[in-house]
């Protein structure tokens, strides 16, 4: 029985550590997920500036 407890003692301490370093992988997902969206739209803010300045041109010509 001792020697199951250890196993199992051994092979929650693995699981725990491969979990954090998921956790910790997905953290930086999340992450870069979030710049990536925020860097989006910008670009959307921007490419819809455009469009509004060539609207405007092309009325004024």
């Amino acid at each position: 029985m001792t020697q199951l407890n250890e196993f199992l003692e051994k092979l929650v301490g693995i699981l725990k550590r491969k979990f954090e370093r998921i956790d910790v992988r997905l953290t930086r997902l999340d992450e870069r997920l979030r710049l990536l969206e925020s860097r989006l739209t910008t670009l959307e803010t921007k490419t819809s500036n455009v469009n509004v300045k060539e609207e405007i041109l092309k009325e004024l010509e």
